[in-house]
């Protein structure tokens, strides 16, 4: 998103066309305009929250839950029990 340095992330792929690396403060303002897209928010609906919001789902949630899985992964943990991977076994069972 916002950096050109993936450099310093953990967990980073690239592709021909679309880069894939963990959240970053930097992405704020790149990611709050993104989810205000209605391309985005007609199928994540609630995505398109204020700013300080945004701000503090990345601080809070987003950040520390991708450093807490790519922990888990670089000690050899399991990882089942995240937060994230259970939202996305509840959407996988609607």
């Amino acid at each position: 998103m916002a950096s050109e340095n993936h450099s310093n992330c953990i967990l980073n792929i690239e592709c021909e066309d679309i880069i894939l690396r963990e959240y970053q403060l930097e992405d704020l303002d790149e990611l709050h305009e993104l989810t205000w897209q209605p391309e985005i928010y007609e199928f994540l609906p609630g995505w398109n929250v204020e700013k300080e919001m945004r701000h503090n789902w990345l601080m809070n949630y987003e950040i520390p839950e991708n450093n807490q899985f790519l922990q888990r992964v670089n000690d050899g943990l399991k990882v089942e029990d995240l937060r994230l991977l259970k939202r996305r076994m509840r959407w996988d069972q609607e």
